[in-house]
């Protein structure tokens, strides 16, 4: 039976929600279109479920397992979907994967011998020996992501027994950067660090079916290339009786370790669009789950002082289903989370010009909240000069050019004439995102997880420099004694110029501290807001 307690902080490594079949058949997709919505973050605190008193362990990574599902494996003559985690790669996968390695690293060596012949002409150029340097770097990136050990699984089941499949690398694509400057390879710590923060990353997820039969999948927004086992354009029937299981992202070996939790998921009888999924993301903190949704849960209650033993009240909101079906989650299965942390999955950009670092942080926050519909530094630079407020330092005369149209900051023959400083807050202004400037510099570290949870990064600079923080974390360390656990919170610190790194949050907040640049902090942080949704999706 069920041991866990109701409404209490809840420390369990295998976090599991399982809601009834809803009423009236709202789950019952059958052949038509349909879209499932889930947001996953790592779990931050373990204890072993077999033993109490074990030791804790925390990877901070989230694990293979179920997101969500609508299915029995014992019961082949139903059907029914899943969406997973999984490190297993069947056998159709591995082909797939095994031809696009070796395809690559031919195109690989082929691009190598080029460049080792052009740099033995003495008449070589340096700037195709560059560009063959990408090329060759760009191939290698893709390599080690078509090596990657976990991928994103949807899984649709026929009523006699077969199923489709199509997956996705789970990855750090959207993450890696180059080093700032004229070095063609990442810098080796920042690479070690940014794919180790891409594994602490909370993700949204979403699959979708539409009336043609033809699947989606969505990770932060970003559309996926789906690797599948079938070309088939037969709908699959995947109606069943059966609850919806949330959760259950389970460890994979005997040895305890980080588990994930399945924060909030969502379900539409519909198809929603790339746009419409975006725009469900960025409004999670104030859903609007639209006529459509016919299942919208928060899973977790959460808290922000880090409380460690605080009842859960009867008032919460967690659990309920704010869908116009209302099946709630069972009393029982209504928690209390203090703990977990969130690490946005942020990508900054590299800024492109030196006095940049406004534009690179102001386009990353931007392209962040509008991955459907991405734009460049120079467009809004471009944008800011034209549009913007407090311009008295760049060229009247250049201004104007740009807005009759006679100059444009894209021009690549001269990219240094837009190269002036400005103000994040300024430039998101003018694309609807509206920050709210908090002062004095907080010391805790409840307002930083108040925005994050949000899915909303801030923005923080020094006297000279602009930043994005994303994410705070926790590390587990044993203390001297090898029984207690020292608990350190760690801040994410995504800089345009210097890359990604992370920072004790201690340290981060001390007075005294300074950032790598030799500068302070200034007085206080911006708090970036998306403009809200004009009208919530399709009916």
């Amino acid at each position: 039976g069920d041991i866990r307690p109701q409404n209490v902080v809840r420390k369990l490594a295998t976090p599991f929600f399982s809601i009834p079949h809803a009423k009236e058949e709202k789950y019952d997709f059958g052949t038509g279109p349909f879209t499932v919505m889930a947001l996953v973050s790592p779990d931050t605190t373990v204890n072993s479920p077999a033993q109490t008193t074990s030791d804790v362990k925390n990877t901070g990574e989230i694990q293979p397992g179920n997101i969500i599902s609508k299915f029995d494996p014992c019961k082949t003559d139903d059907g029914g979907w899943s969406l997973s985690i999984t490190a297993d790669r069947p056998k159709w996968l591995q082909s797939i994967i095994d031809a696009s390695i070796s395809a690559l690293e031919e195109e690989k060596s082929a691009k190598e011998a080029e460049k080792t012949r052009l740099e033995g002409d003495a008449q070589h150029s340096v700037a195709d020996v560059n560009q063959l340097k990408a090329i060759i770097f760009d191939i290698g990136v893709e390599i080690v992501e078509k090596k990657t050990d976990k991928y994103l699984f949807f899984t649709l089941f026929n009523q006699d027994g077969s199923c489709k499949e199509m997956c996705a690398p789970l990855n750090n694509k959207y993450y890696i950067k180059r080093k700032h400057g004229t070095e063609i390879e990442n810098d080796a710590d920042e690479s070690t660090r940014a794919g180790t923060l891409f594994k602490r990353f909370t993700h949204m997820v979403a699959i979708v079916r539409d009336s043609s039969g033809e699947c989606h999948l969505y990770l932060n927004g970003n559309k996926l290339d789906l690797l599948k086992n079938t070309t088939s354009t037969d709908l699959v029937n995947v109606s069943n009786d059966q609850p919806l299981n949330i959760g259950s992202v389970l460890p994979t070996s005997s040895e305890i370790k980080q588990a994930g939790v399945v924060r909030k998921v969502a379900l539409w009888k519909t198809t929603l669009t790339q746009a419409d999924i975006v725009e469900q993301m960025n409004s999670m903190s104030e859903p609007k789950p639209g006529t459509s949704c016919v299942g919208y849960w928060d899973a977790w209650h959460l808290t922000y002082e880090d409380e460690s033993n605080q009842a859960g009240s009867t008032e919460r909101k967690d659990g309920k289903d704010l869908s116009a079906v209302k099946n709630d989650m069972p009393i029982d299965q209504r928690m209390t989370l203090s703990e977990v942390y969130m690490v946005l999955p942020f990508y900054m950009q590299e800024q492109e010009n030196n006095v940049w670092c406004w534009a690179a942080t102001s386009v990353s926050i931007r392209n962040f909240y509008k991955p459907e519909q991405p734009i460049t530094q120079c467009q809004l630079v471009e944008k800011s000069f034209k549009e913007g407020n407090g311009l008295d330092h760049v060229p009247l005369e250049l201004r104007n050019k740009l807005k009759n149209g006679t100059e444009s900051c894209c021009d690549d023959a001269h990219p240094a004439k837009c190269n002036y400083g400005y103000v994040p807050a300024y430039a998101l202004d003018i694309y609807g995102i509206k920050g709210e400037y908090v002062n004095p510099f907080p010391r805790t570290v409840k307002p930083y997880r108040k925005e994050i949870n949000k899915w909303q990064p801030i923005s923080l600079g020094t006297q000279s420099h602009f930043v994005i923080t994303s994410g705070i974390y926790i590390v587990d360390r044993k203390n001297v004694d090898r029984k207690n656990v020292d608990r350190k919170k760690w801040i994410v610190i995504n800089d345009p110029y210097y890359g990604v790194s992370t920072v004790l949050f201690e340290t981060f907040t001390n007075n005294n501290y300074k950032y790598v640049n030799g500068e302070i902090w200034r007085n206080g942080i911006n708090c970036t807001k998306p403009k809200p949704p004009e009208a919530t999706v399709p009916a």
